[in-house]
């Protein structure tokens, strides 16, 4: 398979990792990463110049700017507000009656050039559950940008950045999450007109880069048919229990993120339980000398790594890859904050989070007095399904397409 694309990513990798999570069940092999003043030509001549090869993802850069224009729209779920106080003399009154009150403004606004994002009351019906909840209202939020993205698609995943960048400062702005639902994308390339027919898809939902929506993993996972009623944890094992509480959470998550991090304080727990622990000196964190003494007292300054530690249960506890091992530590880091966020780290959460309930999972069955070979069964990562479903074609171009702010004052 042959596969060639443009993208205007500062990081062209970053494409290339979505394109192959969302597409097929393994890695694009890269052969060629091209800079190019005529992308667009340069794509579609390509694929007749390209010799047949497993996979091949050329990744090239538009330097003069041109491209498609794309126009993203997704469905929000906001809060209402329910009181507003109206004073009188200074003394606030209360209404005899709620109403919810929007908490949004139809509004517009370039926040880079060639990227303009739109607010615009939407349909509650196309939200489910929220048509008849007074809690909420649907707004439209509408992203228009110039790319050179080849398709709607790929279109779509270059504008969840921008998504996610203004949502994130709605929403803690508002102090409440801002859920977002259904998404489309359509061509608006040239002057279209009402009535054109342009490239269109459409999906439930998309993840943006830190909010990815839980996936659901295939034959790694296997519980048990009728569960038994019998078995229970020792309340006075308060270790076990704990870790359990934790495991449990993982399987009430709704995004990967959350479910990695309950799973590994999890793990962490009754890692706790284990002699598998590695211990050094104190080393200076400046100069990286060894201080085996302390120069006072005398007394040794050696010290379990915590890090060290947990990789060597990993590996020498489950026989998990040292590779593994160290990008469970990594993701760690990541969430405690030690390392800057990395969307690489969040593409692998799915398999680590995996990686991990299998080894909580083999841990708490013996403490709850259950054999090895009987549900529930979690081993290595295979395949997981995100929660998403799309469709594409060609559809009518309609006026709120031309205008999202149509029928509605911009305030």
């Amino acid at each position: 398979m042959i596969k060639i694309r443009t993208t205007r990513r500062l990081d062209p990798m970053d494409r290339i990792r979505e394109l192959g999570d969302a597409g097929v069940p393994f890695r694009f092999d890269v052969h060629a990463l091209l800079s190019s003043d005529d992308a667009v030509a340069l794509e579609t001549l390509a694929p007749s110049r390209a010799r047949p090869v497993r996979a091949i993802m050329a990744a090239m850069t538009s330097i003069d700017g041109g491209g498609r224009v794309w126009q993203i729209a997704a469905d929000v779920a906001f809060p209402n507000s329910f009181l507003e106080l109206n004073a009188v003399d200074g003394v606030p009154q209360f209404p005899q009656k709620l109403e919810p009150q929007l908490r949004f403004r139809t509004e517009k606004r370039e926040i880079e050039p060639g990227v303009t994002v739109f607010v615009a009351p939407g349909d509650p019906t196309r939200i489910e559950g929220v048509e008849d909840d007074l809690r909420w209202s649907v707004a439209v939020v509408t992203l228009r940008m110039t790319s050179i993205e080849a398709d709607a698609s790929a279109a779509c995943s270059a504008a969840m950045p921008y998504f996610e960048r203004v949502l994130e400062s709605l929403s803690f702005q508002m102090q409440s999450p801002l859920p977002m639902h259904s998404v489309a994308a359509i061509d608006l390339t040239g002057n279209p007109a009402v009535g054109d027919l342009r490239e269109f898809m459409q999906w439930s939902g998309l993840p943006t880069p830190t909010f990815r929506r839980l996936s659901s993993p295939m034959g790694s996972v296997l519980g048990a048919t009728v569960p038994d009623l019998s078995l229970d944890l020792n309340p006075a094992d308060l270790r076990a229990n704990r870790a359990l509480d934790w495991y449990l959470k993982s399987l009430h998550a709704q995004f990967e993120a959350d479910a990695f991090l309950f799973l590994w304080i999890a793990m962490e727990i009754l890692f706790d339980l284990s002699d598998l622990k590695v211990e050094e000196p104190y080393t200076g964190p400046h100069c990286g000398h060894v201080i085996a003494h302390c120069q006072q007292c005398g007394a040794e300054t050696t010290k379990e790594v915590r890090g060290a530690s947990i990789k060597r249960f990993l590996t020498e506890g489950f026989s998990l890859d040292p590779t593994i091992a160290k990008r469970l530590w990594t993701a760690r880091q990541m969430f405690h904050g030690a390392h800057a966020f990395d969307s690489k780290v969040m593409d692998g959460l799915p398999e680590l989070s995996q990686w991990l309930r299998a080894v909580v999972v083999t841990i708490l069955k013996p403490i709850l007095g259950m054999a090895n070979d009987v549900p529930p069964l979690a081993g290595p990562p295979s395949m997981w399904i995100q929660p998403y479903a799309g469709a594409g074609g060609e559809r009518h171009v309609a006026p709120e397409d031309l205008d999202p702010l149509l029928g509605h004052e911009p305030v």
